[in-house]
């Protein structure tokens, strides 16, 4: 599982890739997968070409939130955290898997005039 937070400019973007792995000959028609992030969810999708092993297979998917509430150290503001999971179907059972919370943030560093400043 490869989970990605990522900030583009009002938006936050997660970036999702799933292996599973399922009991050999387990029919893998049914799989339907989503990431959920906060109130947002979309679909993780197949990869046909990026196959694990004959048992496995990879999912991938990006969920965008839009207005996203930025993460900040507690000294700086508040601390803002969405919660995340993935549910579906799989070889015909269902399946929810919790993931930690996710935090957007994004560190600039401006130079104006020659003194540096992190934001």
């Amino acid at each position: 599982l490869r989970v990605r937070p990522s900030v583009r400019g009002s938006q936050g973007i997660v970036e999702t890739l799933l292996e599973l792995a399922c009991a050999p000959g387990a029919d893998w028609g049914d799989a339907s997968l989503q990431i959920v992030v906060g109130d947002r969810r979309a679909p993780l999708v197949p990869e046909a070409a990026a196959t694990a092993g004959p048992d496995a297979r990879r999912f991938a998917g990006s969920v965008v939130l839009d207005d996203v509430e930025r993460w900040w150290p507690h000294t700086h503001g508040r601390p803002h955290l969405y919660t995340a999971h993935i549910e579906g179907v799989v070889a015909g059972q269902a399946l929810r898997l919790e993931l930690a919370p996710i935090g957007f943030r994004s560190i600039e560093l401006r130079d104006p005039e020659g003194d540096a400043e992190l934001l």
